[in-house]
């Protein structure tokens, strides 16, 4: 079990809190801890599968186990790379943000739409992005409109248009969008 907690980070069996139950589902019901999809190797599962396995006399002895641990470690894997790890999680958290911006939620609008905009991995859309900061903007958000706004005014990742751009500025700064209001004043935009 000690594997299973160094790749998942948890306790195991923490759903069950009866340790007679814990001891019958592993006996006699031959139970074991499920992998999440947090990026373990497949080097490291098998590793783990083979130390639990319900006969002893085919596990994995301590010398061979550390002969394998070896042989990843010479591979440059790493277990326990928190880069890895953040990367797993934060794609799951963009593509939760996606399901709430296309469910109407204007918060996650402009997050996803930040996501996209200013992702330095290959998830980078800027086109993506400028659509779902327009739909956060006509969702009225003072943040969004002032996004779109610099993004056209500027032509950021976009063609460059100062009438779509003083639009956009100008709804944010009626909107009382603090920063809009101060990059009007320095651009000269009427409001």
């Amino acid at each position: 079990m000690l594997f299973w907690e160094i790749a998942e980070l948890k306790i195991p069996y923490e759903d069950e809190i009866d340790p007679s139950r814990i001891f019958y589902k592993i006996t006699k019901e031959q139970y074991r801890e499920k992998f999440s999809n947090s990026g373990v190797p497949q080097e490291w599962k098998n590793l783990v599968k083979a130390t639990w396995n319900h006969n002893p006399k085919y596990r994995p002895s301590f010398t061979d186990i550390f002969k394998i641990i070896q042989e990843l470690s010479e591979q440059n894997f790493n277990l326990l790379d928190p880069e890895s790890e953040r990367k797993v999680h934060e794609k799951q958290a963009i593509q939760l943000f996606k399901e709430a911006a296309d469910s109407d939620i204007v918060e996650a609008q402009l997050i996803y739409s930040d996501c996209m905009f200013n992702s330095m991995e290959a998830s980078k859309n800027t086109i993506k992005a400028v659509e779902y900061y327009k739909m956060a903007a006509d969702n009225d958000n003072p943040d969004a409109m002032y996004k779109v706004g610099n993004i056209y005014y500027h032509g950021d990742s976009v063609e460059k248009d100062l009438v779509i751009g003083e639009k956009f500025l100008r709804l944010a700064a009626y909107n009382q969008q603090k920063q809009t209001i101060d990059i009007c004043k320095k651009y000269g935009i009427k409001l």
